[in-house]
């Protein structure tokens, strides 16, 4: 995996192109370290996650997997789980350039970020059922929250395929934009979210979480929480300070 700090964007790229970047277990751990390294880093600000070459990631190592042992399983699946659960709790948006075709794991990875943008090419996998599994790394969650019932129920019994433009309509991606221009396009949306009020988009993506479990009086109480944290940053003084100059603000992430 490769790794870069553009200013305030840390840049993760899955990086075994020949294979079309499974994800193996070194890889699974590589990246797990990386992102919260990443949430660790006050410099960083936004974390963009892409794949090298045509594909952004072809899912589970298949070729290793089928030689482990169950605890060997268990141990890839923790550490796998854990990636899209530092993803949801890293206090720093993530977005997702998804270059290509993400299969299996790699459809779960990639819709677990915060903004994914879509080249046109790319193309979303399911392909557990054709090698007899079950969809991991919290894809079902993902697409239940996102889609609903039954349209998760028909892509993952029936293993369809969505394309760049059918995961936008149904919500999955925030853009499509041709090939040429994504890594372009995803740094700038990047830069955007990097240049926000930190605190606040981090505890934007908390409450977001809260609101989906559905409990009206435990997310009430998280977003009175949540504000009197954002209300104490250098930030939101900094936001109300331009809003009363009518000027654009210039945040610090603090």
């Amino acid at each position: 995996m490769e790794t870069a700090v553009h200013g305030e964007v840390s840049t993760l790229t899955l990086n075994d192109p020949d294979r079309r970047n499974p994800l193996s277990e070194a890889l699974a751990l590589s990246l797990r370290t990386a992102i919260a390294a990443a949430g660790r880093d006050p410099q960083v600000r936004c974390v963009l996650l892409t794949g090298k070459g045509d594909a952004f990631c072809a899912g589970g190592d298949l070729a290793a997997l089928d030689t482990l042992s169950p605890a060997e399983v268990a141990r890839f699946m923790a550490q796998s789980q854990a990636i899209t659960q530092e993803i949801a709790t890293l206090p720093v948006p993530v977005v997702v350039a998804i270059n290509g075709a993400a299969a299996g794991a790699g459809f779960s990875l990639a819709v677990a970020g915060d903004v994914l943008l879509a080249a046109q090419s790319a193309v979303l996998i399911p392909a557990f059922r054709r090698v007899g599994a079950v969809p991991d790394l919290g894809l079902i969650h993902t697409l239940h929250r996102t889609i609903g019932l039954h349209r998760t129920t028909d892509i993952l019994l029936r293993d369809k395929p969505i394309d760049a433009a059918t995961a936008l309509q149904l919500g999955l991606v925030s853009e499509v934009v041709p090939d040429t221009d994504l890594a372009d396009r995803a740094m700038k949306v990047a830069e955007d979210l990097a240049a926000g009020p930190t605190v606040a988009l981090g505890l934007t993506k908390k409450l977001i979480r809260v609101a989906a479990t559905g409990a009206s009086d435990a997310f009430l109480m998280a977003e009175a929480s949540a504000q009197g944290i954002a209300f104490s940053t250098a930030d939101f003084l900094e936001g109300v300070a331009a809003f009363r100059a009518q000027r654009r603000p210039r945040f610090k992430g603090k």
